[in-house]
C-alpha cells in the first residue's frame, strides 16, 4: 500500500500496565490481525481522500475523519451553523458530489481497485445528482430543470432525460475525483498515515494534519 503496509509478526507486544509483554499468537490469529490492519489502512486512504478533496475544493470543508468503527470509516463535512446560506450554489453542490466519489477514486488509483465500502457514497452521490437535475443545476438539462415528482405518473421519456442527466453528472464528478486524487496523491497518503495512527482527527487536529501534508485548511459555511 505504498508505504502504509505493516506486517504483523507472529509475536506482538502488549502493555500490561507495568511494562511491555511479548506474547505469541497462532498463524490464524496473526492472519486475522493482518486482515484487520489491511482494513484499517484501506479505510485511512479512503477517508483521507474525502478530506483532501473537501479541503481543496471551494465551499466544502472537512470537520472530522475517523476509522475507529469496525463497520467503516467516516468523514464529516463542516456545513457551518444556523447562519449558513439556505441555498447552495450549483458549483458547490457539484463539489460535494466530487468529494463523495473521491474515496472510491483513491481506492482505484492508489490501492488498485475499489471495494464494497463505496456503496453509501455512491448512493448519496446519485441522490445529489437527481437533485441537481430537479433543481435546475444541470446546465445541459432541458427546460431549465424538471422535477418528476410534479407528475402523478412521469412519462418514460422524461425519466430517460433524468437518467441521462444523472449519468452525466456522476461521470463528470468521477472524472474530476480521479484527477484530484492523481494530483494530490502524496497528500492523501500522508494524511492517511496520520489518520491510521490517530484513528480520529477532528477540527484543530485535522487542520494540523492537513497543514503537515502541505494543504491549507479553510473554515467557513460550506454552502457559501
Amino acid at each position: 500500500m505504498d508505504g502504509l503496509a505493516l506486517v504483523v509478526p507472529s509475536e506482538i507486544g502488549l502493555t500490561d500496565g507495568e511494562g511491555r509483554v511479548d506474547i505469541s499468537v497462532t498463524p490464524a490469529v496473526a492472519g486475522v490481525l493482518t486482515a484487520w490492519e489491511t482494513d484499517q489502512q484501506l479505510k485511512a486512504i479512503h477517508e483521507a481522500a474525502h478530506c483532501v478533496a473537501s479541503t481543496v475544493l471551494p465551499g466544502v470543508n472537512p470537520r472530522t475523519a475517523e476509522i475507529a468503527s469496525r463497520f467503516g470509516g467516516h468523514t464529516t463535512l463542516d456545513t457551518g451553523d444556523d447562519d449558513r446560506p439556505v441555498f447552495v450554489r450549483a458549483s458547490v453542490h457539484m463539489n460535494k458530489i466530487v468529494v463523495l466519489l473521491a474515496g472510491a477514486a483513491a481506492e482505484r488509483l492508489i490501492l488498485g481497485e475499489p471495494t464494497t465500502g463505496n456503496s453509501n457514497d455512491v448512493m448519496m452521490a446519485t441522490t445529489m445528482a437527481v437533485d441537481r437535475f430537479a433543481e435546475g443545476m444541470d446546465p445541459d438539462a432541458p427546460a431549465g430543470g424538471l422535477s418528476l415528482d410534479a407528475f402523478r405518473t412521469a412519462p418514460e421519456s422524461l425519466r430517460e432525460v433524468q437518467a441521462a442527466s444523472v449519468l452525466r453528472t456522476l461521470t463528470e464528478a468521477r472524472d474530476r475525483a480521479d484527477a484530484l486524487v492523481a494530483e494530490h496523491r502524496d497528500q492523501i497518503i500522508g494524511l492517511a498515515r496520520i489518520l491510521h495512527r490517530e484513528r480520529r482527527l477532528a477540527n484543530g487536529e485535522l487542520d494540523d494534519a492537513l497543514r503537515s501534508v502541505g494543504l491549507d485548511p479553510k473554515r467557513g459555511p460550506a454552502g457559501s
